[in-house]
């Protein structure tokens, strides 16, 4: 067992066995699907407002005085993916806890233990640890897609405060 490997089973229930492949595949798959998902909310108001600046009569010919609607609310269509992905950890801290339940899994010996707050970190640390990764993918993806907002919308086309909703 590697460094690594006792860190992460600290935060583990005691009767899950940490499985790197499988840890690998969940974290990469949850990256993938918070990823795809946020493009695909981002996408689905930010295409049809950008297609909506142009008439497609023999040419397409910018229409003056439109623009792309402002970025935030584009941004928090992506909570939707961060949304889920809070609901499934909360799922599995609630999991976690009532594992203890059953069988020789027993509460009564977490709740003993010296350590005060271990049965607190056994159940809530891989879900916080998963839910800071999620966030952290959600800024960084956010981040992208401002780049890509901020590139793709045509000059004169953006809304007329587009720092706004930072406080600029």
């Amino acid at each position: 067992m590697t460094s690594f490997e006792k860190k992460m089973s600290a935060l583990r229930p005691v009767w899950s066995k940490w499985d790197r492949t499988n840890a690998i595949i969940g974290w990469s798959f949850l990256a993938l699907t918070m990823f795809v998902g946020f493009w695909v909310a981002f996408g689905t108001g930010y295409a049809p407002a950008r297609n909506a600046l142009f008439q497609y009569a023999p040419l397409k010919v910018p229409v003056p005085g439109r623009t792309v609607p402002p970025f935030l609310p584009l941004y928090l269509r992506g909570l939707v993916c961060f949304s889920t992905v809070w609901l499934v950890m909360l799922g599995a801290a609630v999991q976690n806890y009532f594992g203890h339940f059953q069988g020789s899994r027993s509460i009564y010996l977490m709740r003993r233990l010296p350590q005060r707050w271990e049965l607190a970190r056994r159940c809530l640390g891989e879900p916080a640890l998963c839910l800071a990764g999620s966030f952290i993918i959600y800024l960084l993806t956010g981040v992208t897609c401002f780049i890509y907002y901020w590139f793709r919308t045509p000059a004169g086309c953006l809304p007329p405060n587009v720092w706004a909703w930072i406080g600029g």
